[in-house]
């Protein structure tokens, strides 16, 4: 969602994993065939530059996303659930503990706690910082295990409602509403910034969800302004949503649409 909206986030993004290939084949060389570990210190320092700037953006949208995320939610859910999302980056990790259940809370790291729309040279100097100690302190982990440990490419998001991990407690609805609430969310964001709807892509959205939330979702749907939605059973979606849509029907690998619009 960054890429499509933000030039130099994509940039930054394709530079660190083009920096994280290259510094993981030395790693990788200095395990099995020896050498002067401080070949790393070039590596490290591109991997900081550009994985700063990746942090920064994602702290900043992920916490603008969440308030988006969580009014779709309680709309796909009649109000009975609340939607929270966390960015758990593994530069908030103890050095000697990167898993992530060992996570501690972000709550001595500015940025995180409070990420600025206005990504300041402050802000990403303190992930920077952040993120150099932490190479560092992990040089000799990252030595015997041949690869990176630290960096936006562990990063994960929690998602939680009602106080439960959804991943990991969620029911397969629970998850369906929660995803469906996110790209609700990004549409919401994108047009925010880029002052044009982007066109909205969902796969198959009704089959796991109960008649209730189906209809909720048919109501949230009509607020967004592009989409294209495949089904196998037209009558899922609202009366409402039926003769605002059109309906191209698949049949085959031919596509044509269909002059008058099935009934449920």
């Amino acid at each position: 969602a960054l890429c499509q909206m933000q030039a130099d986030y994509c940039r930054a993004l394709s530079a660190y994993n083009k920096v994280l290939q290259q510094r993981n084949a030395l790693l990788k060389t200095l395990r099995e065939r020896g050498g002067n570990p401080e070949q790393l210190a070039f590596w490290d320092e591109q991997l900081v530059a550009q994985g700063s700037l990746i942090t920064a953006r994602r702290a900043a949208f992920i916490s603008s996303l969440e308030e988006e995320a969580n009014q779709r939610q309680q709309l796909l859910t009649g109000g009975s659930e609340r939607l929270h999302l966390r960015y758990l980056p593994s530069l908030a990790a103890e050095p000697e503990e990167q898993a992530l259940a060992d996570l501690a809370e972000p709550e001595e790291a500015a940025w995180l706690r409070e990420p600025s729309p206005v990504y300041l040279a402050a802000e990403l100097a303190a992930v920077a910082e952040t993120f150099q100690a932490q190479l560092a302190q992990l040089r000799r982990r990252e030595l015997a295990a041949g690869m990176s440990l630290v960096g936006p490419h562990r990063d994960e998001v929690q998602f939680t409602a009602q106080g439960r991990d959804l991943r990991t407690y969620g029911s397969r609805g629970q998850q369906r509403t929660a995803a469906l609430a996110l790209k609700l969310a990004e549409v919401a964001v994108m047009q925010q910034a880029l002052g044009a709807p982007p066109l909205l892509l969902l796969d198959d959205v009704m089959s796991e969800l109960d008649r209730g939330r189906r209809a909720l979702l048919s109501s949230a749907l009509h607020g967004v302004q592009q989409a294209i939605v495949t089904t196998t059973d037209w009558g899922d979606f609202s009366p409402e949503l039926r003769q605002a849509a059109r309906c191209l029907h698949v049949d085959q690998g031919r596509i044509e649409e269909l002059a008058s619009r099935p009934s449920p």
